[in-house]
């Protein structure tokens, strides 16, 4: 995940960010991983105002087109209320991986 917004506590937002993926996905947290990048120089739409980057890998059964709406727009109140993007600010970005190269 890339972020340019200002981060107050990385720990809180990824343990949180963790859990809300884990109930969206219904899988343990124990089989999610987040990595943030943030404080990265973003321009998005022509403007440098906080923004996000967030790509989902998993695997495809899990990335249905229906499905990802859904997922995108819950996320992206997650993460408005978390660090204060605005949803027109976030991109959500969904990567299939097939199974047989996941380990």
């Amino acid at each position: 995940m890339l972020i340019a917004a200002q981060i107050k506590d990385e720990y809180t937002l990824v343990t949180d960010l963790s859990h809300h993926l884990s109930t969206r996905y219904q899988k343990p947290e124990t089989s999610i991983m987040i990595t943030v990048n943030h404080s990265a120089c973003l321009l998005l739409g022509g403007s440098f105002e906080p923004t996000y980057i967030l790509t989902i890998n998993a695997l495809p059964v899990q990335l249905q087109p229906t499905l990802n709406k859904r997922n995108a727009a819950m996320i992206q109140n997650f993460m408005t209320e978390s660090i204060g993007v605005s949803i027109d600010r976030g991109i959500v970005k969904f990567v299939a991986i097939q199974e047989e190269a996941l380990a």
